[in-house]
This record gives C-alpha cells, sequence and structure tokens, in this order.
C-alpha cells in the first residue's frame, strides 16, 4: 500500500467514512511509516480545531437562495 492510498484512507477515516474492512491495512501501515502518522495526527488536529470554531450565523435569504439551488441540481 503506497502512501498516497493510505493518506486517501486517512480522510475517509477522520469522516468516518472508512470501511471497516480497509481499517487493518492503514493501521498497519501507519505502524511503520511515520509521514503517514504525521499526516494522520496533522488532520485529526485540524479537525478538532475546527470541531470548536463557533458555527456561523447564515442570514435566511442566503440559507434559502442555497437550497433552492440543492433542489434545481438534483
Amino acid at each position: 500500500m503506497t502512501c498516497n492510498e493510505v493518506q486517501m484512507q486517512i480522510s475517509l477515516y477522520i469522516d468516518d467514512a472508512l470501511e471497516s474492512n480497509q481499517q487493518p491495512s492503514m493501521f498497519s501501515h501507519l505502524g511503520k511509516c511515520l509521514k503517514c502518522r504525521t499526516f494522520l495526527q496533522h488532520w485529526m488536529k485540524t479537525r478538532g480545531v475546527m470541531l470548536r470554531m463557533p458555527v456561523p450565523e447564515v442570514p435566511l435569504a442566503l440559507d434559502k437562495r442555497v437550497k433552492k439551488i440543492r433542489l434545481i441540481r438534483h
């Protein structure tokens, strides 16, 4: 497994979207690869910071326009 493949899996893992059968190979690689462990640590820290940020208020008019656009595209 390449570092690029593992880093893609790490992105899915952080978003809780990595299939459980893919996790053992990812964690096996992480046990051997400092570069990928550092990548995981960086993104876990970034995620933690973002989760602590306040959610901005969205003006009601903008919210309605975005929802309308989403309906048109689907």
